[in-house]
């Protein structure tokens, strides 16, 4: 992944819908994604960044996900700092699967 593709998300306020955009701003504690000029305000804890890698399903896979990877356990990629076990997977070729996504109220999706 290059820095021109960065890509966040977030469930919308208003909508309860997950949004996708290409900035992440911030109004006082409100995280907001902006997508072609829309600004969505965002729920508080869900906001996160696409990591560049997706699983075996084509799934984009974000941070603030839990990931299965074949043969190894779970993965919960708090950030991308966490993303090594994810990296040296795909680098293997071991299939990696979302299993669910997580905000501050541990929805799953």
């Amino acid at each position: 992944m290059n820095f021109s593709e960065l890509e966040f998300r977030g469930v919308d306020l208003v909508t309860g819908e997950w949004v996708v955009g290409g900035c992440l701003d911030w109004q006082r504690d409100t995280p907001i994604i902006i997508n072609h000029g829309n600004r969505h305000y965002i729920k508080p804890g869900t906001e996160s960044v696409f990591t560049g890698f997706h699983d075996v399903n084509n799934v984009k896979i974000y941070t603030k996900q839990l990931i299965e990877i074949n043969g190894y356990g779970n993965l919960f990629i708090n950030d991308l700092k966490s993303l090594l076990p994810l990296i040296d997977a795909h680098a293997n070729g071991v299939h990696t699967k979302v299993i669910s996504n997580f905000t501050n109220e541990a929805h799953s999706y």
